[in-house]
């Protein structure tokens, strides 16, 4: 008996989840998926004034690829139900250290700047993921990319490595004075 219902509470997710999954053609402005005219990930929220901006990374996986993440989308909306496609904004070689992976970002705005926060792999000279920042004058952009990172990974037998606050086995690395929004 408790079989029985364990295998039909999964064959309803099962059935939920593959509906879910299925093509958004024909919903109302609003209805999940917000986003319809590409795979995305990541959604990151910024509120300027009466104007939402949504930053995403674009996935362009296919078959048994995990995740491919070659750049980050912004879009905007005026009433959450309506969104506006601004294209890529940024892309992981837009840094001039990194070679890769889109991953998730946030945009904060800060004394009337706008900063872009966001994951990347950090080319051979500091192996391992890094936290790139850019910064504009405008949410859309163009963001200027700080010629560093603002924080990087780094062996843990390296020698250089300096703790920060709050980040275990990371190092500060960035001499770029306005990486920062403080």
């Amino acid at each position: 008996m408790r079989l029985a219902r364990l295998l039909q509470h999964t064959a309803l997710c099962c059935a939920a989840i593959t509906c879910a999954a299925a093509p958004a053609a024909g919903l109302a402005p609003g209805a999940n998926p917000v986003l319809r005219d590409r795979f995305t990930a990541d959604p990151a929220p910024l509120v300027v004034g009466d104007t939402a901006y949504l930053y995403v990374g674009r996935d362009e996986a296919k078959g048994n690829d995990f995740f491919l993440m070659k750049e980050w989308l912004a879009y905007s909306s005026k009433d959450l139900r309506q969104w506006t496609a601004h294209g890529t904004i940024m892309k992981p070689t837009d840094f001039k250290w990194a070679v890769s992976d889109a991953w998730a970002a946030q945009v904060v705005q800060r004394n009337g700047r706008f900063y872009f926060y966001a994951t990347v792999q950090h080319n051979d000279t500091q192996p391992g993921k890094a936290i790139g920042v850019a910064v504009a004058d405008n949410p859309l952009g163009p963001f200027n990319p700080a010629p560093t990172a603002g924080v990087t990974s780094t062996p843990p037998s390296s020698s250089t490595t300096t703790a920060s606050p709050g980040w275990p086995g990371a190092t500060r690395c960035s001499t770029w004075p306005s990486s920062r929004p403080t």
